[in-house]
């Protein structure tokens, strides 16, 4: 019995807190709530419940880790009884955050999505957290102000990619908060177990994600998340792949088209140049053969190279990915294309891969995972 009540207690622990502590007399100013973050892969996140929860330190089948592991056949399920209204999901959002992309529903098959309720509308609310100095082995924590403003978005019912342009976007407002709460957070008090944080503090922007309406599942009344990302990452939808095994990329003999060769079909066209004056060479190509950058190059009568396009082809779904990749990224973006390796080991095969680009309106130079 005992054993039990002490996996209740840390389970507990890890369910995110929206918990105002007392206001210490005549100083603080805003209404401070306590938020813990779970840590995967490099991404800060928790959530309110979860079907079957595992132990902590544990993944369950069901796991808020399933809404950033890059894989939309897997998901995150909320854990109360009925159709999870009210449920959330707190996500630390990135630095410079233009758009939020998510798969709605159980994204395994198209028999699951249906047979699992899908959000229909979710609230966005927006926190400035700051961490304490006090870490969990699981959590971090951070004391938080809510942001005023708050958003609604319809979702489609699709097993698709849904793009939006994120919110919580006038600059001048957002900076005028931080530096209000900043202010106003030394006076906030801290727990009586919790030592000082570290100075200068460390500030996340806590994006928090509810529940509102649903889509009806036909068998569950299980609502379901599949994958969550921002303007620094891409997760292609599986179910629309044309190829999966790449087993050659090379230019024609004449440099008019980018030739791959698949294990169902042999050789493919991937690229064709518009014209007889353009040539096409690859620049890079990922370990996978998934992510290509071909070089379009227009040549005059005197052979003197006039003009040069970065394009960036997926070979799985077999088409030019610019457009999509703009959507996601929420700019537009141009050449030189790069393709990069977190860690640039051969033999890694999880490896992170990223492309390097430059924005459009002249801006600077930005870059966005690939998968």
């Amino acid at each position: 019995m005992r054993n039990k009540t002490l996996i209740l207690f840390i389970s507990l622990l890890l369910i995110p807190g929206c918990f105002a502590w007392p206001e210490p007399t005549g100083a603080a100013l805003e209404e401070w709530v306590e938020i813990d973050l779970l840590g995967y892969w490099g991404r800060l996140f928790n959530r309110s419940s979860e079907l079957d929860m595992a132990f902590p330190g544990e993944f369950g089948k069901y796991d808020i880790g399933h809404i950033i592991d890059k894989e939309i056949k897997t998901a995150w399920v909320e854990g109360v009884k009925g159709d999870g209204i009210g449920e959330y999901i707190f996500i630390a959002t990135p630095e410079e955050t233009r758009t939020i992309n998510l798969y709605s529903g159980y994204g395994q098959n198209l028999s699951l999505f249906h047979k699992n309720n899908r959000p229909r509308e979710i609230g966005l609310s927006y926190f400035l957290g700051v961490e304490d100095a006090f870490e969990g082995q699981y959590s971090s924590h951070y004391k938080a102000v809510k942001y005023e403003d708050e958003y609604i978005i319809t979702l489609k019912d699709s097993i698709a990619l849904q793009h939006f342009d994120f919110p919580f976007r006038d600059m001048k407002k957002l900076t005028a908060f931080k530096k209000r709460c900043l202010e106003d957070f030394k006076n906030a008090g801290y727990r009586k177990d919790m030592p000082a944080p570290p100075e200068p503090p460390q500030v996340k922007w806590i994006l928090k994600i509810e529940i509102l309406a649903v889509y009806k599942g036909s068998k569950w009344e299980d609502t379901c998340i599949s994958e969550i990302f921002f303007n620094d990452r891409y997760i292609g939808n599986s179910h629309d792949y044309k190829n999966t095994e790449i087993k050659k990329v090379y230019e024609s003999k004449d440099y008019d088209q980018i030739i791959m060769v698949t294990g169902k079909h042999g050789p493919v066209t991937l690229c064709k140049a518009d014209n007889e004056d353009t040539g096409l060479s690859i620049s890079e190509i990922s370990k996978d053969n998934q992510w290509l950058i071909i070089l379009s190059e227009t040549w005059n009568p005197n052979l003197s190279r006039t003009e040069t396009e970065y394009l960036v082809f997926n070979t799985f779904f077999g088409k030019d990915m610019k457009t999509e990749l703009e959507k996601v990224i929420g700019k537009e973006i141009c050449g030189p294309f790069f393709l990069k390796y977190k860690y640039d080991l051969p033999s890694y095969e999880d490896d992170e891969l990223y492309m390097e680009f430059e924005y459009s309106d002249g801006s600077g130079s930005g870059k966005i995972e690939l998968k």
